[in-house]
């Protein structure tokens, strides 16, 4: 199960036992379970709280390393700031979430223009007030170098990534790895 995946960074792997340890019996825990900024403190800065609008998903809020890393958007629908192919991949992983009700995790390397490379980690977990309907997502995000070190908030703003990135995402993905997490697959 993904509670004991060690190839997952140990920052998500805590992560998924936390919302596992807040849902208990249940499918999934309500948003008002979860007070992260206070549980998970010292991962608040990559930690978003993103709702479903129908088709569209909406930015609740987000913490300080996400903002910084992928620009302003709390406050904003995910199509207004985000284009394909990104926006697919993305749009995906909080479908297959809300579809399977079950935590989905991602891994994607991407290339900067100097021709380092890099890696991004998404945990997305649903929650949902009646234990049905997922009416809100609780994400982690984290993206390290190619040495595995953590990158900084704003490792975007430096000379070597290109602006583009991040209005028409002109990036080469090197490696995708996706996680979809059927329920069984949770109990432990």
């Amino acid at each position: 199960s993904m509670l004991h995946d060690t190839t997952l960074p140990a920052e998500h792997r805590r992560f998924v036992s936390y919302w596992d340890q807040k849902r208990g019996m249940r499918r999934m825990p309500a948003r008002r379970d979860v007070d992260p900024l206070i549980d998970l403190r010292d991962l608040a800065p990559y930690l978003g709280i993103m709702r479903p609008e129908g088709a569209r998903i909406f930015y609740s809020v987000l913490g300080s390393a996400m903002e910084e890393a992928g620009g302003p958007r709390t406050g904003t629908y995910l199509d207004a700031v985000r284009k394909p192919p990104f926006l697919d991949y993305l749009k995906a992983m909080f479908g297959l979430c809300g579809d399977k009700r079950a935590p989905v995790f991602t891994r994607h390397g991407f290339e900067y223009a100097d021709g380092k490379n890099g890696r991004t980690a998404r945990l997305i977990v649903p929650l949902s007030e009646d234990g049905t309907a997922v009416d809100a997502f609780l994400g982690l995000q984290i993206s390290h170098d190619e040495a595995g070190a953590l990158l900084p908030p704003a490792w975007h703003r430096t000379p070597s990534f290109p602006d583009s990135l991040l209005t028409d995402m002109a990036w080469r993905d090197t490696d995708s790895t996706w996680h979809p997490v059927e329920w069984r697959s949770l109990q432990t």
